[in-house]
């Protein structure tokens, strides 16, 4: 689940610093669900995740794509 959160984070078009906290809002309403079907601990880890995305709201506006500062 971390991996394809953080891999297709480059899919998401014009990503601001509102988009970036409702994503983190999403990702905490995401492992309380996990958390609440699986009784494994370590598959609602998503520690990784919550980083990239907080690094993302650091970042001046890149595209993902290429690497190219807008």
């Amino acid at each position: 689940m971390q991996h394809l959160l953080i891999s297709n984070a480059r899919f998401i078009p014009g990503a601001n610093a509102y988009g970036m906290k409702k994503m983190m809002r999403n990702i905490l309403a995401l492992q309380q669900n996990i958390n609440t079907i699986a009784d494994d601990s370590h598959s609602t880890q998503f520690d990784r995740v919550k980083r990239y995305y907080s690094l993302l709201l650091l970042s001046p506006p890149v595209s993902r794509r290429s690497g190219i500062m807008r």
